[in-house]
């Protein structure tokens, strides 16, 4: 993250991968103790799983919303999701940073 920033990006961030949304919250800390640029994070709808040669995301819209909030709290402020997301996981995510915006 600090060489991204000394590189003139404009922000940092993480996406994808074999961590839960919750695991990015520690992700996120490191970055926000290594720059100050917006941090970005973007992880799947939990860890895959292939079944009968499919992969699988298992984790609920619900679920999904709450985990990023230690996401959110460890620094990041562009949020999304990557594999297995759907508009549920994003408009549960929605919800949940801004639970009293109607």
């Amino acid at each position: 993250a600090a060489r991204a920033e000394e590189a003139g990006a404009d922000a940092v961030g993480a996406n994808c991968g074999e961590l839960l949304p919750a695991e990015y919250a520690l992700v996120i800390a490191n970055m926000r103790e290594s720059c100050g640029l917006p941090l970005l994070a973007q992880p799947n709808a939990g860890k895959p799983r292939l079944s009968a040669g499919e992969v699988h995301y298992d984790l609920e819209a619900a679920d999904f919303a709450q985990q990023m909030l230690k996401v959110a709290a460890a620094g990041a402020t562009l949020l999304g999701g990557c594999c297995g997301t759907t508009p549920a996981h994003i408009a549960a995510l929605k919800a949940a940073l801004a639970p009293d915006a109607g």
